[in-house]
């Protein structure tokens, strides 16, 4: 994924896209991590659930 420059205020919508190899179906918990460049830096991690089938 590339870099966006949000100011302050605003916002944007990511997509993240997860692919599952050959018999590992079912669910499982991802966690994506957002860093920032502010000067008091900010690391957000946001957890996404998925349940895979085959």
């Amino acid at each position: 994924m590339g870099s966006t420059t949000i100011a302050p205020g605003e916002s944007t919508t990511m997509t993240v896209s997860m692919q599952m190899g050959k018999g590992m179906g079912g669910p499982h918990l991802f966690e994506v991590t957002v860093d920032s460049s502010d000067p008091a830096p900010v690391v957000s991690k946001v957890s996404v659930q998925a349940d895979f089938t085959e």
